[in-house]
């Protein structure tokens, strides 16, 4: 198994269970996190958690999935950084963003190198002249397909 396809099964993991834990045992998840005003809003993320988590792990061989899988470590990542720092969430959840942070450098270093060649934009030089779509008659100003 590859490095990008196990990061994904990881993450994907990592968010079917804290994504469940909330919707499971509110109590236990409020103990370690700390208390919520909102029940339904946690409960909500906690699905869409789930819904992700479980998209990355059934799809973890698929081209869509890393970015699926970046985007939603970039969410938490920094919903984690700016509410832990404002105290509006328990400093807790910085734990959770230096896993979304590994989850985030791990997904960067197994996407696969771009060759630079493929990064070059194809010239006239590139076609031998027999196979050139267009010829241009000296006496005619206009070219003309062949």
């Amino acid at each position: 198994m590859g490095a990008r396809r196990s990061t994904l099964l990881v993450q994907g993991a990592w968010y079917l269970a804290t994504g469940l834990w909330p919707v499971v045992h509110m109590r236990s998840f409020e103990a370690v996190t700390g208390r919520k005003t909102d029940d339904w809003l946690v409960r909500m993320v906690g699905l869409l958690a789930t819904a992700i988590g479980g998209t990355l792990v059934l799809h973890s061989r698929s081209e869509a999935a890393p970015p699926l899988a970046a985007a939603t470590a970039a969410s938490f990542l920094a919903v984690d950084v700016v509410y832990s720092a404002n105290g509006t969430i328990s400093p807790i959840y910085l734990t959770d963003a230096a896993l979304q942070t590994a989850f985030l450098l791990a997904l960067a270093r197994s996407q696969p190198a771009v060759p630079m060649e493929s990064t070059r934009l194809p010239s006239a030089r590139d076609t031998p002249p027999d196979q050139a779509p267009l010829r241009h008659d000296p006496e005619d100003r206009v070219p003309r397909l062949q």
